[in-house]
C-alpha cells in the first residue's frame, strides 16, 4: 500500500510561525486581535491620505452635497481618531523602518522578525486596496477613491464578520454609525442624480468604495502567514 505524501513545511515557514507565536504572546493577542490591529494600521494610512489632501487643500470632490458641518465632523473625528490609533499601534512607517534595519544586530533582527506578520498581513491589504479601486473604477491613471469612507468601512466590516477591537477600546468612543450615515444620504442622491436603480450595473463612487472595503476585509480574514 502507497504512503499518502505530505507536503513539506519548509523551515522559514516554521520559524515565522514560531515568531508570530511570540508576538501573540507577548502582546497577549489572538490571530483576530492582529488582524484587527493591521486594519487600524491600514486606518492610520487612510486617514493620512484624507488628512493630507484636504489640509493641502488638493482633495477630490468626489462626494456632492456635503455641508461645512458635516465636513467638519467627519475631518475632526478622523484627526481624534489617527491621534487614538498612532497611541496604540505601530505605523507602517515604523514597522517599514524596523524592517529595514534589522541587519544592524541580533536585537533588531529578532524585532523585525517578531513584527514581519504585522508587515505581512499589511502588505496583502494595501495591494488589495490598489488592485481592487484600479478593477471596480477602471482607471489606471487617476485612482478615485474615499480614504475616509475606507476607513469607517473596514472597521464597520471586521465588526459584522465577527472581529473584535476589544484590546482598542477607544473604537468605542466613535459613532461611526453616525459618520457612514452621511455617506449613505449622499449615496441616496448620488442614485437620484445619475438615475442609479437596485438593477443597475452603474455604481456610485460610495457603493465602490463599500466593494474595495469588503475586498480588502475578505482578504484579510482568509489570509495566513506564511
Amino acid at each position: 500500500m502507497s504512503k499518502k505524501k505530505t507536503k513539506q513545511i519548509k523551515p522559514n515557514i516554521i520559524e515565522k510561525q514560531k515568531y508570530l507565536k511570540t508576538y501573540l504572546l507577548q502582546k497577549r493577542f489572538t490571530l483576530k486581535d492582529l488582524k484587527c490591529e493591521v486594519i487600524l494600521i491600514m486606518c492610520d494610512m487612510l486617514i493620512d491620505n484624507y488628512l493630507n489632501a484636504e489640509e493641502s487643500g488638493e482633495s477630490e470632490e468626489l462626494i456632492e452635497n456635503l455641508s461645512i458641518n458635516e465636513k467638519n465632523l467627519i475631518f475632526n473625528n478622523m484627526k481624534s481618531l489617527q491621534k487614538d490609533i498612532q497611541k496604540s499601534i505601530l505605523t507602517i512607517d515604523k514597522i517599514q523602518y524596523i524592517i529595514n534595519n534589522q541587519q544592524k544586530d541580533k536585537k533588531s533582527l529578532s524585532k523585525a522578525k517578531l513584527i514581519d506578520s504585522s508587515h505581512y498581513f499589511y502588505n496583502l491589504c494595501a495591494e488589495k486596496l490598489k488592485f481592487s479601486i484600479i478593477a471596480k473604477t477602471n482607471d489606471t491613471e487617476s485612482l478615485k477613491w474615499i480614504p475616509d469612507l475606507i476607513v469607517i468601512l473596514l472597521i464597520q466590516d471586521m465588526k459584522e464578520r465577527g472581529y473584535s477591537f476589544n484590546k482598542f477600546k477607544f473604537i468605542d468612543e466613535y459613532d461611526l454609525d453616525k459618520l457612514f450615515s452621511i455617506y449613505l444620504n449622499t449615496n441616496i442622491l448620488l442614485k437620484k442624480k445619475n438615475k442609479i436603480t437596485l438593477f443597475s450595473k452603474e455604481k456610485t463612487i460610495i457603493n465602490i468604495m463599500e466593494n474595495v472595503s469588503l475586498d480588502i476585509v475578505e482578504e484579510l480574514i482568509k489570509s495566513k502567514y506564511k
